[in-house]
């Protein structure tokens, strides 16, 4: 990662490595080295089922690198695991304000909806993912809920179907 103009950063605390500064260039380059090690202990909470423990991994991931995809998304994740849906609304909003085409997070998001039972507003998510990524097939398996939900069984059946062929 680079940061072009130091000037802000004079007199101030890096929660990273300095690999390099660069006076003539203005530009330092910082070592991402501690945020994976983050996310990697993130990772292996959640595969534990430990997601308040991962979610706070996460969280010291975004103090260093507020933009990060992963973190983000994985924030939201263990958030939406924890039952915590503002916090995973926020982190996932943060994440689609950055990659608008981000599918995972808006399926995230159909799924945000769905617990509030707005299930338009779940199907609009979940229809968006489908079209940056048509091979999904989980994709599928949730609009076809959202559609039953809704009482559009015979779309939800043709959702459902459609995720069956592309898991075959």
């Amino acid at each position: 990662r680079f940061v072009e103009d130091l000037q802000p950063f004079v007199g101030e605390t890096f929660l990273t490595l300095p690999i390099e500064i660069d006076q003539s260039k203005q530009r330092l380059v910082l070592s991402r080295k501690a945020v994976l090690q983050l996310q990697q202990q993130a990772q292996e909470q959640a595969l534990k089922k430990k997601y308040k423990i991962a979610g706070n991994y996460y969280r010291k991931a975004l103090t260093r690198e507020p933009d990060n995809a992963d973190a983000l998304f994985g924030y939201a994740q263990m958030s939406y695991y924890q039952n915590n849906l503002k916090e995973a609304e926020s982190s996932l909003q943060k994440l689609l304000d950055k990659d608008p085409e981000n599918a995972i997070a808006l399926a995230y998001m159909g799924k945000l909806a769905a617990e509030s039972e707005n299930w338009l507003r779940a199907t609009k998510f979940i229809q968006d993912a489908i079209k940056i990524d048509p091979k999904n097939y989980d994709f599928y398996l949730d609009l076809g809920t959202y559609l039953r939900s809704q009482g559009k069984f015979a779309d939800a059946e043709k959702a459902w179907t459609q995720a069956i062929e592309l898991d075959s």
